[in-house]
């Protein structure tokens, strides 16, 4: 892991582009850490891998793409010093591999993510603790969004495909 002087880069990997966009903001608010790149499938994550360095992964569990873990794989090989947070739908049905279990640090319960999501990067990494008062809280970032953008966010921690949503929400699946 980095040292204290040195900025904390992740890498965030969820196929869901406005739950991509608003954890990314998030993250992106803690001191000490920077969001390098995001993606929303195994391809993107992919060249991810070749990035000069990621020091924290957070990745959604199931991608429409393909198997979460299988990003996980690719860039802990490439970053050995890697550690990640998992999302998931159903925390409980998640099994990590063997030969992950020294990286992932985290399994975080996709409908609950903004409310834990600050708190295990800051215990998962090791950053200081962060003063009161200097992040928003959960429900603060909450407040920020619309009804239909909650209402999309409560329906992506529900676990529904792109395809699902879009049929729920009168859009296209992209």
């Amino acid at each position: 892991m980095p040292t204290a002087l040195t900025t904390i880069r992740c890498v965030i990997v969820d196929d869901h582009q406005m739950l991509l966009e608003l954890l990314a903001e998030a993250v992106g608010e803690l001191p000490g850490l920077a969001v390098t790149a995001t993606a929303t499938d195994v391809t993107e994550a992919d060249r991810l891998a070749g990035l000069d360095r990621i020091d924290l992964l957070i990745v959604d569990r199931q991608l429409t793409s393909g198997d979460g873990m299988e990003v996980v794989r690719k860039v802990s090989a490439r970053h050995p010093d890697l550690k990640c947070i998992v999302i998931a739908g159903v925390p409980a049905d998640f099994v990590c591999p063997s030969e992950l279990m020294d990286v992932v640090v985290s399994v975080i319960d996709k409908t609950h993510a903004f409310d834990v999501l600050l708190d295990e990067i800051v215990r998962g990494v090791g950053l200081p603790p962060v003063e009161s008062g200097r992040l928003e809280s959960a429900t603060e970032l909450r407040t920020r969004l619309t009804p239909r953008q909650w209402e999309l966010f409560m329906a992506l921690g529900e676990g529904l495909s792109n395809k699902e949503l879009g049929k729920l929400f009168g859009r296209s699946p992209r």
